[in-house]
């Protein structure tokens, strides 16, 4: 393992609806053999009978619990802020974050918790760039880390896959430079690993602008398969996600001339559809989740578009009241991770996406994203600042009883 500089705090969350600590004598958050911040079985049946996210005459929504909570610092002046949360088939919790300070190489770091948020083991990637995104992918019991970083106006992406014990499978680079690197997404299929993100395009022999690529390569020796790119030298296009379909499609997102494209691919690369989704934004990330029936949701600019596997925009939750910053699909549940009424929170919709209970928080979490654990809990990882400091935060919250 590379050495780690980042300190993974048992510091207890405060959320408005679901106390966690106790006292304020140190309770569990004070127990360094915890393994994380733990609420208690009374703490958790009071935030059962609390409510959240109403306003005025509106009836009160139910709120779930938090279970635990994770903290990952920096130190001294640097800033930590998590990217994504993925899930194991075994339970297994994993959470990306770069850690960065001015002037200095930012690392990624990847994380792995067990479900009482105990750390199983960490990784930790000096990169050479100030500058960095990263995401997760998971196949069975293997964990891929993609990062793009930047140093200066140059980029580039590398891929770091781990067994569930944090052993090192694979570890290889983009086949070329890259204009930014700010953003990347990662699939796994058939043995395979799938970036999305943007390249650099040659134009007569000169570097020329940046293009919306993805590229497959075998896992083992991050030999290159195939690619496939899209580019405009005027305007400029870049990836931002991947996700692999239910049907086995390789759908992408990004962004090409100012417009928001998503398409869908074959196992070799071969364009099935391509579909435009209007003006993208030029401060967000884009993202894809694989949807319900083979369908596929674009979360882009708080609003979700549902594509079906043949390319076509079809009716999905509105989400109506909530301003989505991430979706998850479990067992035919939904949740989701956003913002009603501007409080920030995470928690399970209904059909058409009307929030059945939520959970919001003072922490003022930032770009959140939500993920469902095997137990029925969901995960929630965002970043907050502390004195002016990023920290990232992961909690495991459970759903009220009366909603069981």
């Amino acid at each position: 393992m590379n050495e780690r500089r980042v300190q993974s705090s048992l510091v207890c969350v405060v959320l408005a609806m679901a106390a966690c600590g106790g006292d304020g004598d140190g309770g569990a958050a004070g127990d360094s053999s915890s393994g994380a911040s733990e609420s208690s079985a009374d703490e958790s049946s009071s935030a059962d009978e609390s409510s959240s996210g109403s306003t005025g005459d509106e009836p009160a929504l139910p709120t779930g619990a938090v279970v635990w909570t994770q903290q990952i610092e920096g130190d001294g002046s640097q800033d930590v802020a998590i990217h994504d949360v993925a899930v194991g088939p075994e339970g297994q919790i994993y959470v990306t974050a770069v850690r960065s300070a001015f002037s200095e190489p930012a690392h990624a770091l990847l994380f792995a918790y067990g479900a009482d948020g105990r750390e199983l083991w960490h990784d930790d990637v000096v990169l050479v760039g100030d500058e960095a995104q990263t995401a997760l992918a998971i196949a069975g019991d293997r964990v891929a880390l993609a990062i793009a970083e930047r140093d200066g106006i140059d980029g580039g992406y590398a891929v770091h896959t781990f067994d569930a014990d944090g052993a090192e499978r694979s570890a290889f680079a983009s086949p070329q430079s890259f204009f930014g690197g700010e953003a990347v997404g990662v699939a796994y299929r058939d043995g395979y690993v799938v970036v999305a993100t943007s390249a650099e395009v040659m134009v007569e022999s000169d570097a020329g602008s940046s293009g919306f690529a993805v590229y497959a390569h075998r896992e083992g020796d991050g030999e290159p398969v195939w690619s496939w790119l899209r580019a405009d030298d005027f305007m400029g296009a870049g990836g931002h996600d991947v996700a692999l379909a239910d049907d086995g499609t390789i759908v992408a997102v990004g962004d090409v001339s100012g417009t928001a494209v998503v398409v869908g691919l074959d196992g070799n690369g071969t364009t099935r559809w391509t579909r435009g989704l209007g003006e993208a934004p030029w401060s967000e990330r884009m993202s894809v989740v694989a949807g319900p029936e083979g369908t596929v949701d674009i979360v882009h600019e708080d609003v979700v578009t549902r594509i079906d596997a043949s390319g076509a925009v079809v009716g999905g939750p509105s989400f109506d009241g909530i301003t989505v910053s991430s979706i998850a699909y479990a067992g035919g549940a939904t949740a989701t991770s956003g913002t009603i009424d501007v409080r920030a929170g995470a928690g399970v919709v209904d059909g058409d996406g009307a929030p059945i209970w939520w959970l919001e928080g003072e922490l003022d979490l930032r770009d959140t994203v939500v993920a469902w654990h095997p137990d029925g809990d969901l995960l929630l990882v965002g970043t907050t600042y502390v004195d002016d400091e990023g920290v990232g935060a992961l909690l495991k919250i459970a759903a009220p009883s009366s909603t069981r």
